[in-house]
């Protein structure tokens, strides 16, 4: 009984410990990865699964307790007897008539269990103790299903940043080869520069490709944690081609 109390006293603690740090109490500046985790929290598979199983302990919950109650039970019937007329009698110059008999029966048992030695107490409270772990293993899977998406959309924005940065210097790198090409062609450079400044470019291409791709992976996994398709969270894409046209209107020569 005693380590009952203090398993049940350490889960009590946990759970509200839980609950005082749940992200919904405590959102993040950014409403859009307030909106994932949202998302997540309402339809990630785990956190239903999760939730599943405290509907299930608290069902076990009410069976431990109807345990403490008294049992009835009936088993109500009914039964119906013709009789003929053509039936003997006692008497001889009477006439039997049809005679149809109806019976009802309801018996009723009832039964109930002395709970001397607290067994039946011993069991609810064991289910209680249950259900309250399973509350609080719902807490954690919100808490790891919520920092696993504000990480992965920490790392789409970063990855958002960087592609601007290439873009930027995508620019600079082609005003910079257009000024190689021109002093080739008036013959203040070789061709060494010119194709020198070509695989920079390249070069800087096909990192950005990479970082496309990795971004596309970042993408899927936050469906997954949300629940969501890819093609719902596009919504990310728009926002950094929004981005990307900002720093190019920026780079854009005013005269």
């Amino acid at each position: 009984m005693n380590c009952i109390v203090k398993i049940s006293g350490l889960v009590l603690l946990a759970v509200s410990t839980l609950r005082a740090q749940t992200p919904a109490s405590r959102p993040f500046v950014d409403p859009e990865l307030d909106k994932l985790i949202e998302a997540g929290l309402s339809f990630n598979p785990d956190v239903k699964n999760a939730l599943s199983r405290v509907e299930e302990a608290r069902i076990r919950i009410r069976v431990a307790e109807s345990y403490l109650h008294p049992t009835v039970r009936g088993n109500p019937g009914i039964q119906t007897q013709s009789l003929s007329p053509n039936r003997p009698v006692q008497f001889v110059n009477v006439r039997a008539q049809r005679v149809q008999l109806t019976t009802f029966q309801i018996p009723v048992d009832a039964s109930f269990e002395l709970d001397l030695f607290r067994r039946l107490r011993q069991g609810v409270r064991l289910s209680e103790i249950q259900t309250q772990i399973t509350e609080a293993d719902v807490q954690i899977t919100r808490l790891a299903v919520a920092s696993e998406i504000a990480r992965l959309y920490a790392l789409v924005r970063a990855n958002d940043a960087e592609q601007t940065v290439f873009d930027r210097t995508l620019t600079a790198r082609d005003s910079v080869l257009a000024v190689v090409r021109e002093r080739f062609r008036i013959g203040l450079t070789s061709e060494i520069d010119v194709r020198r400044a070509e695989t920079e470019i390249g070069n800087l291409k096909t990192q950005q490709s990479a970082l496309q791709r990795s971004r596309h992976e970042l993408e899927n996994g936050l469906a997954i944690l949300t629940g969501q398709s890819p093609e719902a969270l596009r919504w990310l894409d728009l926002f950094y081609r929004c981005i990307q046209r900002l720093f190019t209107l920026q780079l854009r020569p005013s005269f």
